[in-house]
């Protein structure tokens, strides 16, 4: 068995046993999202899964990646992002409140692996940092907005990071990368439970959001001998970037606040035309495993034949949103 896929189990299993004292640890100082507004559930539910997901990453990493690797650099962004979402679990923080510690957040990273995030786009060392930091940024905010429905997160976290994994040059970030899905999936049975139901929450969605950004940049890094390599993320992270594009073109046209949450999401709108959330769940998590699975299509592609599939992606993207524009979501109350 490769290292790679020793670090996959040990988070797993260390997901899957960190579940049930989060839960407990949730309850217990009334960490709870509880029902109301546009929320689905009809219970108060422990909030912190994301505690686990953060463990089994972190204990793979520690446990069983090498000493030398420079991924433990990442880690104080990392806890820091985590700190953030506990944070914001335990009591909501004002929109500048968050943003603030995203940068802050997000600029670690950056600063931390500054030969290995900042793919050269402009050629300027502090054009591209600043650039790095940004789509690190908008990163953790598209998978903190698309955390729905039961599961979604999760699955659409493992879907990016498994291929991400694929497609990964070093086998420190491959270990990173499929310790991470494995992190998900061993949440998964926790967060699908009906009895023992436990929610990512903030300081899942957040840690996932920084830990999937800081992997498609540094996948990117591996191929700066590719024309356009700054294409990879987005490719990478195609879904959550097209669904919070939707979600903030269609929010400024309906002259809505950006940052006030709404059921007018990809999965929202995918049940408004008829699928149920399980179906709408699974679909999309299919649909950022394919689009995620386009990277390796670009990066051996030449010529005309990339040309091509980036200038249907673009297209195909644009339908997306055009389509769901059309979505009479802000019909439904939210």
């Amino acid at each position: 068995m490769t290292f790679e896929a020793t670090g996959a189990a040990v988070a797993f299993v260390a997901s899957l046993m960190l579940a049930p004292g989060c839960r407990w640890l949730a309850r217990r100082e009334k960490i709870l999202d509880r029902p109301g507004g546009r929320k689905h559930h009809a219970a108060p539910t422990p909030l912190l899964g994301g505690l686990a997901v953060a463990g089994g990453v972190v204990l793979a990493l520690v446990l069983v990646g090498p000493e030398t690797t420079p991924l433990l650099r990442l880690l104080p962004a990392l806890a820091l992002a985590l700190i953030l979402g506990v944070t914001d679990d335990i009591r909501e923080m004002t929109a500048h409140g968050k943003a603030a510690g995203q940068a802050v957040a997000s600029a670690l990273a950056v600063a931390a692996l500054p030969e290995l995030l900042a793919p050269h786009i402009t050629g300027l060392r502090a054009a591209d940092f600043l650039l790095a930091a940004a789509f690190l940024v908008g990163m953790m905010n598209a998978v903190n907005f698309a955390d729905t429905f039961d599961g979604l997160c999760a699955l659409t976290s493992a879907a990016i990071l498994g291929v991400s994994g694929t497609l990964a040059t070093s086998p420190d970030v491959r270990l990173v990368a499929f310790a991470g899905a494995a992190a998900c999936i061993g949440f998964l049975p926790w967060n699908l439970s009906a009895r023992r139901k436990l929610f990512l929450g903030d300081t899942g969605s957040l840690f996932l959001g920084l830990l999937i950004g800081a992997v498609a940049l540094i996948v990117a890094g591996d191929y700066e001998s590719v024309a356009r390599p700054e294409m990879i993320p987005l490719f990478l992270c195609g879904v959550p970037i097209v669904d919070a594009t939707t979600v903030a073109l269609h929010r400024v046209l309906a002259r809505r606040p950006i940052v006030v949450g709404g059921r007018d999401h990809l999965s929202h709108r995918l049940v408004l035309a008829g699928l149920t959330p399980k179906v709408a769940v699974l679909a999309l998590a299919a649909c950022s495993g394919a689009t995620a699975a386009l990277t390796h299509a670009y990066v051996s592609l030449q010529g005309p034949a990339r040309t091509t599939l980036v200038a249907a992606s673009w297209i195909a993207a644009s339908a997306v949103i055009a389509v769901s524009l059309r979505s009479r979501v802000y019909a439904q109350r939210d």
